[in-house]
Formats: C-alpha cells, structure tokens, sequence
C-alpha cells in the first residue's frame, strides 16, 4: 500500500504516556556524582524503567502501526534547587504532570487508537490519576479542552461541601444536582461526578474511552503522596514542611481502578522499608460482596500485582546497578505484549550486556581505590562509611532496630533441605560471584540508609495491605479485597541462592514475608502439570494466616532474559526442584494475536 494511501495514514495508533519518578529526567541527560567530593565521577543519570520501556518500544509494531511515546520527567526535575527540594519533597508539580499528560492524549486521541499508561513512584500515581481523570470526565474532545482547568478543579473537588461547580462560570447551560451533604464523602464524590460526566457527554464535550492498560512501579504513598508530618518529623516546621500551606491536593484517587481499564499490571518492592515509600496497592472487590459499597466493584480489568525482591528504586529502576530493575522490566514487557504493545527484542539483552560491563568497570575502579593509601577516607562506597550511616538511621528510627534484618531473622532448616542438590549448589555459587551480575542476585540497597528512612520504618505486608480513609488520608482497619497479589520467582531464586542481603551484608531472607507468617512450599501440581512454588502464611495475622500468595509464572521477555544468565537459567529453567512456572507463548511476537489488543 503505498505511503500516501488515506487507510495507511489513519491506521490506528497506540498512545504511550510515560510518567518519571521524582528527581527523575532522562530527557536532560542530567549529571550525577557517582564518586565523592574529593574524586568526583560525573556521569549521566541512571534510567528509571519508565524511561526504558519507552525506548524498548518501536516507532511502529508488526503491523505498522505507530507507537507514539509521551515521555514525562519527575517531579522536582526543576532546574534551581528551590524547586528540587519543593517538588521532590511535597509533590508539587503533579497536578501539572496530570494536565500535561491529560492535554497530550485529548490532542492526539482518534477513535479506535489504544492508550497506554505507565508510570514509576509519584510517577505512577500520575499515570494512575490520568486514568482516574478519565474514567470521571471522560476525555475532553479538543474544542472543549479550553475549560478543562475548570473541568479539573471540579475533579479535584468533586463531592467537598463548599465547592461550587467551576465550570458553570464558563458553560451556563451546566447543571447537576450537589449530593446531600449527610452522605460520606467519597459517596458524594462519586455521585457528584456521575453527574458531571453525563452532563459533559450531553453537551458533546466530552468522549468516553477505553485505557488499554497501565503498568506502573511501586506507586507510593497511602494515596500518592508521602505526608508532611513526615517533613515535620525531620525538624521541619509546618510553615517550610508544607510552603503552600493548602490542603493535600493530591488525595483525588483511590486504590480501586476504572471500568474504562483493560489491563492493570503493577510491580511491587518487597524490601522498601520507609514509611513515606509506602505502596498503594490496587484491589478489585467483587461485585457481588459490594452491592453496598461506596468503592468502585470492577470484575472486568484484569488486574496482577507482583512482589520483587529490592527496594524502590530496584524495583523501579534508575540505580547504577540495574540487574534487578531489569528483572521487573522483563516482566512489565512481557504483560504489556500481552496487552498488545511490541517491543525492540534485542532491548533487554543488550541491557544486561551493559550492566556486565559496569560490573567490570567498577571493579577495575575497585581494585584502583583500595591500591591507594587514602582510599579508606575517599572511597565512596567505603563498606565502613555505608555500615556506619546505615546503622545511625536506624538508630535514630528505634534504639532496638541497628541490627541488619537479616541477621535477625531465624534459619529456617527445612527451606535448606529443600534446595539442597548440585543444582542449588551451582546457584549459591553463583550468588558469591561478584565479577558479574547474575539474575535475581545483583545489588540490593538498604532503603534504611537514606535520610529519608528518618520519617520512620516499617516492612510491607503482602495481602494485608489496609484502605485508607477518602476524607482523613489516615489508615483503616479494613484489608484491601481482590487486589490480585503474586509473589515473583525473583524471589524465592535469591532466598534459595543465600544472595546477599541489604547492601550486600549478610543474606536474604525475605524479612517482609518471614516477618509476617510466610513460609516457602511447593505446591502439588496435578497431573501432567509443573509444580508451583509458592508462599503459605503459617503465623501471620487472622485476616492472612492460611492465605496463599503464588508464585507469578515467567513471561516471554522474562526467558529471554534469564538465558542471558546461564547459571541461574539451568537452576530456573532446567528439569529440577528450582524449576519456575513458564508461561505459554510463541517465540515469536505475540501482541499482534493477544486477545486484548487493539
């Protein structure tokens, strides 16, 4: 067909918004400090995996349809350092990156295009609020987008007593109902905005459409946004902790997702410990248990929350040391083919390939630094400097917490005996070696020696992850329902590895699921059928103990990265007890045929 045909030129597009974590923009090439003060290594900022998933993507899939990518830098990216303090340590700036993103689609959208939303951190929160803002008001044609700052302040507003409709000043024929003020708030909010969407669609303004899929990393706090009691709790006073001195105005979504979402895949850090980092974590209540529930029921996303060994920023990428960012990448890969993206195939591979090398040159460095007579005062990963920092925040979060976790946890025999063959040999061996990296095995920072741990400490608990209360922002009793948790092959590899634990001391266990009740088994498969692994809870809480977290099969990007790691791939991969699940797939692409494609 030729390139002027009128069919070639409206082939439908994919719409792809990429949404940075804090501090995070691989658009500027910004420069970091890699070494100390005294022998600075300046060298360009790590990618998060939001800004590698971009560049994994093809101008055009299989069929040539465009892969148009919409690439957003973090908040606190601001180029003075008033703005990297405010943005960075308040959130200001998101409902910028809400509109901008929110603008890119409402010009760009045409029937029958698939939109794509992913996002890391406060990153993630942006790309989940965009589809929150949709689903409420649907997409704003482009001759209405002159009132949609009216539009989103309703939004943001939505069901609040003493908020007249905005947009009323620009639109006169606008008319809802305000929700009596006796209801709750999210239920006047949800019935505030019902309306409004209706009215929006009656007077053309407005479009509703499908997202094809989010995939975010590690969305963080109760509601997106880390509290400025945690500034307060650094010595900050309220007038410099929250400089606006305005209500949260972030609290506009929730942990249910829209019926306008196909797909939702989220990739969560098993080890993030800071209270700030805490993760918001979707759930999907059935309808049938919540005829009476002011939450949104939704039987019809598929949903899949997946826990991966690492802190925030493993998991979400953008670390020197990738090897386990690239594990989570792979997996975001493989459910976004399935969602019907396409990606570059030799992209991971050539990742990896990079890392190794890294690994090679910062041995090269070490071997340079611990030559030199002072390199105890100038090395910039001193194992001293770092074991003293970490062990001061600690201390500094509760007198009884210096100890490293994994020196506190109890030997569990039983998971030795069942990893205890030549394989497993092979693998913890593996997990010694230090000359290169290996799959489930690289790097993983302790989120305690960072000065941000001083707003307090604690571990993430799968399954048992609590609502958060619309009106107050403070945390409920209630457990989250149906939010479709699995546990990663990551890491039951590491803990069968004995890879090392946070910072590279002592040796990973899994504190955040020991802690908590869970115990690693291997279920029965049935007939014909590969053994799954999987995490029992034995001892935890009466709202978890019994429960069961699966072990995520491996997906198609997944493979392809584990055969980059022979050592680790024979244990994974091969015939015996270490084996992983593995999905079905082609070897060849198969979003062209996924059945959620567009």
């Amino acid at each position: 067909m030729a390139n002027g045909d009128p069919l070639t030129l409206k082939r439908p597009k994919k719409l792809i918004i990429c949404c940075d974590g804090t501090w995070i923009d691989s658009n500027n090439s910004k420069l970091e400090n890699n070494g100390s003060h005294a022998h600075p290594k300046l060298e360009v900022q790590d990618p998060s995996n939001v800004t590698r998933i971009g560049r994994a993507l093809p101008v055009s899939d299989s069929q040539q349809r465009p892969q148009i990518v919409f690439y957003q830098a973090g908040v606190g990216t601001g180029p003075n350092l008033v703005e990297k303090l405010v943005g960075g340590g308040t959130g200001s700036g998101l409902s910028e990156n809400v509109c901008e993103a929110y603008g890119f689609l409402a010009n760009n959208y045409q029937p029958g295009d698939a939109v794509y939303l992913t996002g890391f951190s406060r990153g993630a929160f942006t790309a989940r609020s965009i589809a929150a803002l949709i689903d409420a008001v649907g997409l704003l044609t482009k001759t209405a987008m002159r009132h949609f700052f009216r539009v989103f302040e309703d939004f943001e507003r939505a069901g609040q007593e003493d908020h007249e409709t905005s947009i009323t000043q620009e639109i006169r024929e606008f008319h809802i109902e305000m929700p009596s003020a006796k209801k709750p708030l999210i239920e006047r909010r949800k019935e505030y905005l019902a309306q409004y969407l209706k009215e929006l669609m009656r007077l053309d303004k407005t479009r509703e459409i499908p997202i094809q899929a989010i995939g975010v990393w590690d969305t963080v706090g109760a509601l997106g946004i880390p509290t400025i009691a945690h500034l307060q709790r650094l010595g900050l006073p309220s007038f410099l902790a929250d400089p606006l001195m305005v209500p949260n105005p972030y609290r506009f979504t929730d942990t249910t997702i829209g019926k306008n979402v196909r797909f939702a895949f989220q990739a969560l850090a098993l080890d993030e410990e800071r209270t700030s980092f805490m993760p918001t974590v979707w759930e999907q209540p059935d309808a049938a248990d919540d005829d009476n529930s002011t939450h949104n029921s939704n039987s019809t996303t598929v949903l899949k929350q997946v826990w991966f060994p690492g802190t925030h920023a493993n998991v979400g990428g953008s670390e020197s040391d990738s090897g386990l960012a690239d594990v989570s990448l792979a997996w975001m890969m493989s459910e976004l083919e399935k969602a019907g993206l396409e990606f570059d195939e030799s992209y991971l591979a050539d990742q990896w390939r990079q890392n190794r090398f890294e690994y090679a040159e910062r041995a090269a460095d070490e071997r340079r630094l611990t030559s030199h007579a002072s390199s105890f005062f100038h090395h910039p990963v001193s194992t001293l400097a770092s074991a003293t920092s970490t062990t001061l925040l600690r201390l500094l979060r509760s007198p009884l917490s210096f100890l490293p976790t994994t020196v506190a946890s109890h030997h569990d025999e039983k998971d030795d005996e069942q990893v205890d063959s030549e394989e497993a040999r092979a693998l913890r061996a593996a997990a010694r070696d230090e000359s290169e990296p290996h799959w489930a095995l690289t790097r993983l920072d302790d989120s305690a020696a960072n000065v941000t741990a001083l707003g307090g400490l604690a571990q993430r608990t799968p399954l048992a992850h609590r609502r958060v209360d619309y009106a107050t922002g403070k945390q409920t009793s209630e457990i989250l329902q149906g939010t479709r948790e699995r546990v990663h092959a990551s890491v039951r590899v590491r803990v069968q590895a004995r890879g090392r634990g946070y910072d590279g001391h002592g040796v990973y266990r899994a504190e955040a699921l020991r802690r908590n009740g869970w115990a690693l088994e291997r279920g029965e498969g049935q007939q014909g059928q590969q053994q799954r692994w999987r995490w029992v809870n034995k001892s935890g809480g009466k709202e978890v103990k019994g429960a069961v977290l699966e072990e995520d099969e491996l997906g198609r990007f997944e493979v392809m990265l584990l055969r980059e790691d022979a050592d680790v791939a024979a244990w994974v991969l091969g015939k015996g007890e270490g084996r992983a699940r593995v999905g079905s797939f082609s070897s060849s692409s198969s979003s062209s045929s996924a059945s959620g494609s567009p």
